[in-house]
């Protein structure tokens, strides 16, 4: 969602349209106050002189004329809309008030499926216990307190502050536009946080770096499998590792991610914001 809107908000003003969105409701508050002049629908109007379905597959139909996992994630806009010009980059939050006075960061640990998560045993914890040693308050913004799936349980990193809860985005946003960094994985918070302005320190070998927009942050080990997402001959939104589930290199792109190289990853990114 937040990869597409960029090109409906260029449509809008380059075509001089009236836009009409159909969007999940916990969309809706976020597009209503970033663009106003969108009409909220929960059907096709009547009288629409054109429409797009906003989606890609891995299945049929794809919608897509190019399978979306070959391409980075901000251009697939592109090929949906059939759009050529230039758009112009979001950014949420930039009048946003600030609510804490201390420095802080921001960390999200869950994703729509584990095999996005970074399992590296005690990882975050030691992130954490780093961040907090620099002076930083860790506050964690996921949906969820603690999530299991394929018998791995990812929970909120001991010495985090729990912000977590399904809550409003534009309450997210008004967090993440003042937070000195955010810490995430390949989930739709990471890309928020960088809608916002926030340098991101984002973990995967779920998916290839081309994926997700460009950070200085981006940490992969690209020395184990890795990328499986990437692959257009396995269905990794299936769940599961889909090249070692079950035997002793299951999920390794991302339990071989060490803390040093996320570590290494935000004074990269803190450099580049101070610069």
């Amino acid at each position: 969602m937040l990869a597409l809107l960029p090109y409906i908000r260029a449509m809008e003003q380059q075509l001089g349209l009236h836009v009409v969105v159909g969007a999940e409701k916990n969309f809706r508050p976020l597009i209503m106050s970033e663009f106003p002049s969108w009409e909220m629908a929960d059907r096709v109007p009547e009288d629409t002189y054109a429409s797009f379905v906003c989606g890609a597959f891995q299945g049929t139909p794809m919608l897509s004329p190019i399978d979306t996992r070959l391409m980075p994630m901000e251009e697939a806009g592109r090929w949906l809309f059939g759009w050529r010009g230039q758009v112009a980059l979001l950014t949420f939050g930039k009048d946003a008030p600030r609510t804490i006075e201390e420095p802080y960061v921001c960390i999200a640990v869950q994703a729509s499926g584990v095999q996005k998560c970074w399992l590296r045993p005690g990882g975050w914890d030691e992130i954490v216990r780093r961040l907090k040693a620099a002076g930083y308050r860790v506050l964690c913004i996921d949906g969820e307190r603690e999530r299991e799936e394929d018998g791995i349980r990812v929970t909120m990193p001991q010495g985090a502050e729990d912000f977590t809860g399904y809550r409003p985005l534009t309450e997210r946003i008004r967090l993440l536009a003042h937070a000195d960094a955010f810490f995430g994985v390949s989930s739709g918070l990471s890309w928020l946080a960088h809608a916002c302005g926030t340098p991101v320190v984002l973990i995967s070998g779920f998916s290839l770096p081309m994926t997700e927009f460009p950070t200085p942050g981006r940490v992969i080990n690209p020395h184990v499998c890795c990328g499986c997402f990437n692959d257009t001959n396995l269905s990794a939104k299936d769940g599961g590792c889909p090249r070692h589930g079950g035997t002793a290199r299951a999920y390794e792109c991302s339990r071989k991610i060490a803390p040093e190289a996320v570590w290494d990853a935000f004074l990269r990114v803190r450099r580049q914001n101070r610069s």
